[in-house]
């Protein structure tokens, strides 16, 4: 049976935990924060229907959401959207 004892507490910081925050400061290595989730809102809009059946038609093709899809075409045509809002499907993400 192992000896428990022996194991370190994850949580504290030992000595090669500061030698990694030492070397990334001083190496300009940028601080690593959890993302927040950005806030989803719910918008209806109407569309021929022939539009809505090619966006939904490329997602199929693309394996993407229609939602990736519309976001990644308002980014395209200059509108800020972060990276991490990008998701390539959604329901993997929840």
């Amino acid at each position: 049976m192992p000896d428990f004892k022996k194991i370190q507490s994850i949580t504290g910081v030992n000595s090669s935990d500061q030698k990694i925050e030492e070397f990334s400061r001083n190496h300009g290595v940028p601080e690593m924060k959890p993302q927040k989730k950005t806030k989803l809102v719910r918008m209806s809009l109407e569309m021929p229907d022939y539009v809505r059946k090619q966006l939904k038609d490329i997602a199929h093709q693309d394996d993407v959401s229609v939602k990736y899809i519309v976001l990644k075409i308002l980014q395209d045509a200059g509108l800020h959207v972060h990276e991490t809002d990008l998701v390539k499907d959604g329901r993997r993400e929840r």
